[in-house]
């Protein structure tokens, strides 16, 4: 079952748009609105996210939107969404979020709202499809692949480059479940067990797991976080409550200044960068005059940790 929203008792979420991907509409698709999902099938209409990585392509503003709406062909998709329609289809459900798709990429206010939501998408989605095979939109979720691939002998969590992206572990920190489409094997994994064509059974005892650990996630955003350009520096804290709040309810941990009590000792062993520097915004690494965070937090100081 998705997890309650640490928001919210309720245990069901609609995004303010989906993908209408019914087997009835054949090979067209429909933008729907937040307001007809639910008075159409209720507050618990299940739904699949796409985890995918984006390209240079130009992003669908409200034009793109406009024509969904109104219904367009399967086949006009770049070759990762088509898939994952198919695939929705296939495991019997009628709705599919797609964040370049279900969000207004040309507009600022559409963007940051729904940016705030983006946890909750992911959290109350019946199943994420990751695309880790792909590069990019065009890959498909569907490779070819040589029997021989699939070797006991050599496993590693690492199905692909894209798992390295910030989004995409995010993504697949924030979901219930999620179908790992890879290069060389599919693999499965939800937070009660997990399982490869390597391993069809469990695999939870012979994949090392430490990279991609929830921790690890959490110290890999917030390592990108203190390389953005913050204004006030008493917003550090503030801006990833929001985060914060969610790895709580996923960890049942206590949360203590960016930090989290019980790997308190690996993660106060943090530094500063002296070699991304140069690069940021926030270069001198030093502490601001305005307390804004206790001395042995990684936000009480300026730039690249």
């Amino acid at each position: 079952m998705v997890p309650s929203s640490p928001d919210s008792d309720d245990d069901f979420y609609t995004p303010t748009r989906l993908l209408d991907v019914d087997k009835a509409h054949g090979n067209r698709i429909f933008l729907r609105l937040q307001e007809d999902v639910i008075a159409q099938n209720g507050p618990q209409a299940g739904y699949v996210t796409l985890s995918h990585c984006w390209d240079s392509s130009p992003r669908p503003g409200i034009a793109m939107i406009e024509a969904i709406s109104r219904g367009i062909a399967i086949d006009q998709l770049p070759r990762t969404f088509q898939d994952a329609v198919a695939a929705t289809r296939r495991l019997g459900f009628g709705y599919l979020w797609i964040d370049s798709l279900c969000i207004l990429q040309d507009s600022k206010e559409d963007w940051e709202r729904e940016a705030s939501e983006m946890n909750l998408v992911y959290i109350k989605a019946s199943v994420t499809l990751a695309a880790d095979g792909s590069r990019d939109s065009r890959g498909g979720l569907y490779k070819t692949r040589s029997p021989a691939a699939i070797n006991p002998t050599i496993v590693s969590p690492q199905w692909s480059k894209s798992l390295r992206r910030d989004w995409c572990l995010q993504e697949r920190f924030l979901s219930a479940a999620v179908i790992h489409f890879g290069e060389t094997q599919l693999a499965f994994e939800c937070r009660a067990w997990e399982a490869c064509e390597t391993f069809p059974t469990d695999a939870q005892d012979e994949v090392v797991r430490d990279e991609l650990s929830k921790y690890y996630v959490w110290c890999r955003l917030i390592e990108k976080y203190a390389r953005t350009d913050i204004t006030h520096d008493s917003d550090k804290l503030v801006a990833v409550y929001g985060m914060a709040k969610v790895v709580h309810f996923l960890l049942e941990d206590t949360y203590i200044g960016g930090m989290w009590l019980k790997v308190a000792a690996s993660q106060l062993l943090w530094s500063t960068r002296p070699a991304l520097r140069a690069a940021s915004r926030n270069p001198l690494g030093r502490r601001p005059a305005e307390k804004n965070a206790p001395t042995w937090s990684w936000a009480s100081v300026k730039g690249p940790i």
